[in-house]
């Protein structure tokens, strides 16, 4: 090979020899310098190309418009799609329409009906009797259907929202005594109308009466001091409503709202990036609570919506 090179090694100096040999070595791996030009050594162009080819190219980088004014919005580079709030429906309970009985069907099933109302008339009156009766020997079934009130599940006549939420008022004073709450006077899809039209939040209530952390989170949490003075405060724009999911309505804003877990408590508010007249559900708050977890809660919420609200308002 050393016939085939313009280049005499033999006139080249000490210093030249051994910079030469060092940079074959590092290029090729081989030995002495005598072996590259005696042809025992790996072509260094070659194992050069053979190199770079194996170096991994980049694939090319296709990018949207929308993609790159989002990656240069973020300070980590490109950003996480937005998760978009669930929508907050606008509940109407729509009343139970009854049809009358046909003549004949009426004349037949007449003594069925009277035999049902003199039984029902007996049991009620037995029910009275035993209501004298002190409870430790009072029968079980008996004390049972005596319940009334908050806690009662049997006879939830439906009633138009505002007497639905008198009745939701009165029932939960009578439970847990006289108290500050400023529960909205009318049904939900007024409520959230309201909110809606002042920019307000509305935080959701719901109560299941026959749940073991009912009590406990009304009393320890929910009417907590610092609880109710801050839905009482008009700078937090709140609008608060609560139902007994033994009621209709109550019961349907639970099914729509995705109620999973007792006590349940949302905020919603009006949510301009999603669309201008949309309401959303912008946090849901399931179980039980301390009174400063679900307050913090619920103020982070709000100053993270609120800022939005004030934007849309002043624009």
């Amino acid at each position: 090979m050393a016939s085939n090179t313009s280049v005499d090694i033999g006139q080249l100096s000490a210093d030249q020899q051994a910079a030469l040999e060092q940079a074959i070595t590092l290029v090729t791996g081989s030995g002495p310098i005598a072996k590259f030009f005696d042809g025992e050594a790996p072509d260094p162009v070659a194992e050069a190309i053979a190199a770079q080819n194996q170096i991994p190219q980049q694939q090319p980088r296709h990018e949207n418009l929308q993609e790159s004014l989002l990656s240069s919005s973020s300070p980590y580079g490109r950003s996480r799609p937005r998760e978009r709030p669930d929508p907050a429906p606008r509940i109407v309970p729509q009343p139970t329409t009854t049809r009358r009985t046909p003549f004949l069907l009426a004349i037949i099933f007449a003594p069925f009906n009277f035999g049902y109302r003199a039984v029902s008339a007996l049991f009620r009156t037995f029910v009275y009797i035993f209501a004298f009766l002190p409870p430790s020997i009072r029968p079980r079934s008996i004390t049972t259907n005596m319940t009334t009130g908050f806690r009662g599940s049997q006879g939830r006549r439906m009633l138009m929202p505002a007497d639905t939420a008198a009745r939701f008022r009165r029932e939960f004073e009578e439970e847990y005594g006289t108290n500050a709450l400023p529960f909205h006077e009318l049904g939900i899809a007024q409520a959230l109308d309201l909110a809606k039209r002042d920019l307000k939040f509305l935080l959701i209530v719901l109560m299941s009466p026959e749940h073991d952390d009912t009590e406990a989170f009304t009393r320890d949490t929910l009417l907590a001091p610092e609880v109710v003075s801050f839905i009482n405060d008009p700078a937090n724009n709140i609008v608060l409503w609560g139902g007994n999911v033994l009621d209709s309505e109550a019961y349907q804003v639970a099914a729509e709202y995705n109620c999973t877990k007792f006590p349940f408590s949302c905020l919603v508010c009006l949510t301009p990036k999603e669309g201008s007249t949309r309401m959303s559900i912008v946090k849901r708050l399931a179980g039980p609570l301390s009174p400063s977890t679900y307050l913090a809660e619920i103020q982070t919420a709000i100053n993270k919506a609120g800022r939005c609200l004030r934007a849309f308002a002043s624009s």
